[in-house]
């Protein structure tokens, strides 16, 4: 399901933004839901879930974690802590390197996260009608792949668009 498209995502962010950690995709995920949270209109709505499953995929790439896994071994998985507390003090442990003899443990709260989060987006697209696979699927091809912020840094704007045909989907990051 997911898969492929992760490592579309993921090949096209490093392409455009190669120095950036998964912590970057987590921020960039949090500045979507306060987009979604001043939503005033379902396009907005849309636009930000679509957001942040792009910056979701981005995440797991950059953590090699298998998402289609995921959803399907947590599929029935109740946390009572929400996406951004399974996520963020591992996240931040994680990132700086701190309490390395938890990794296993931080990862796999965050592959919780990742799948409540998950839910969650879907549980939203939901209320419109609109698959969510769908929906980041076309904006990401639509939208997001047509940029290049490499080349155009100020704006985004498309002069060579990176070519997603070489990005390898049998390999990792």
């Amino acid at each position: 399901m997911y898969v492929d498209l992760m490592k579309k995502v993921g090949g096209w962010s490093d392409v455009n933004f190669p120095k950036d950690t998964a912590i970057v995709k987590f921020t960039g995920i949090c500045e979507e839901l306060g987009e979604l949270t001043k939503a005033t209109s379902p396009e907005e709505e849309l636009d930000a879930i679509a957001d942040m499953g792009i910056y979701t995929l981005d995440f797991c790439y950059k953590l090699n974690i298998d998402l289609d896994h995921a959803l399907f071994l947590y599929s029935d998985l109740k946390t009572t802590t929400g996406w951004i507390g399974a996520m963020g003090p591992y996240l931040t442990k994680f990132s700086q390197g701190i309490k390395e003899h938890l990794y296993s443990k931080m990862l796999l709260n965050l592959t919780v996260g990742v799948v409540e989060l998950f839910r969650f987006l879907e549980s939203r697209c939901k209320l419109h009608a609109v698959p969510l696979q769908q929906l980041i699927e076309q904006t990401f091809y639509n939208h997001v792949a047509k940029r290049n912020w490499k080349d155009n840094p100020e704006t985004g704007e498309v002069s060579n668009v990176v070519d997603l045909s070489n990005i390898n989907l049998d390999g990792g990051n």
